[in-house]
């Protein structure tokens, strides 16, 4: 496995959750797992980039005669557009259990990227650090928002909104908040592409950087669970990609691989699995 980048529309973000298919385990037997074909909106692409607890996706699919991106949500076996925000191409990438869903939008005033909410009272863009690129990934129950925005070229910042208002996270240089769990805590890395520190910020603002495995390449903190384990990928002394976990008792294990040599965790539940 190589380090999984989800590019799309032109912005490239760690790995989320991307695919054309929901994974549900079957009841009697919860090692096993129906694949079900989510649809497109009526073209032949889509990406599933998030689900909630009520089993709600949310992602981008190329509607039928736009070879455009849009938004979508995928409800009870229904997929609707969700491209209502203006600009060109658009995807949710996050929706929590009541249904509120973030993503980005390209080309509303001015901006490459712009950074939007989409609730009960239709779609809001969210505050950003200037007219450049901002983009919403996450959003957990209680409202709170998080992703990154980028001031100058080459220079995102991490962020989150709290009642929709903005504020910079804690850090060094260039860096990316990527989820945020029930507490307000939020996992994301430190850096640039090539060489990075996995992080987590707590809901008051400070941040950890969390410690690696002795290599010194790229390494985020791609998910975060309510219980506040994070998982990822960092980098072995061997210069090996791999996939960890790390947690306050613990600290960052090597969660190891199938048989080869790189791994990389993308996703952990609140039963920390």
């Amino acid at each position: 496995m190589i380090r999984m980048n989800f590019c799309h529309m032109g912005v490239c973000v760690p790995l989320l959750l991307c695919g054309t298919g929901i994974i549900f385990p079957t009841p009697s037997q919860a090692q096993t797992y129906t694949i079900v074909d989510l649809g497109t909106l009526g073209g032949t692409q889509s990406e599933a980039l998030a689900l909630n607890n009520l089993g709600q996706v949310v992602g981008a699919s190329r509607p039928t005669g736009d070879g455009n991106w849009h938004a979508f949500l995928w409800s009870g076996g229904v997929m609707t557009d969700l491209h209502i925000c203006g600009g060109t191409e658009s995807a949710a990438r996050g929706i929590n259990d009541s249904g509120m869903i973030v993503g980005q939008a390209n080309g509303i005033g001015g901006a490459a990227y712009s950074a939007f909410l989409i609730d009960s009272n239709g779609c809001t863009i969210l505050p950003e650090l200037s007219a450049n690129t901002t983009l919403a990934g996450d959003i957990n129950n209680s409202g709170v928002i998080v992703g990154w925005s980028n001031p100058a070229p080459q220079n995102r910042k991490a962020v989150r909104w709290v009642n929709q208002v903005l504020e910079q996270l804690s850090s060094p240089g260039q860096a990316v908040a990527v989820r945020v769990n029930s507490a307000g805590q939020i996992s994301g890395w430190i850096g640039n592409e090539l060489v990075a520190t996995a992080c987590l910020w707590s809901s008051g603002g400070v941040r950890t950087d969390l410690p690696g495995l002795g290599g010194g390449g790229f390494a985020a903190g791609h998910d975060i669970s309510d219980s506040g384990w994070v998982v990822g990928e960092t980098t072995n002394a061997n210069a090996q990609q791999r996939a960890f976990l790390w947690t306050p008792a613990g600290g960052t294990v090597d969660l190891g691989t199938l048989g080869g040599s790189t791994g990389d965790a993308i996703a952990v539940n609140s039963s920390a699995v």
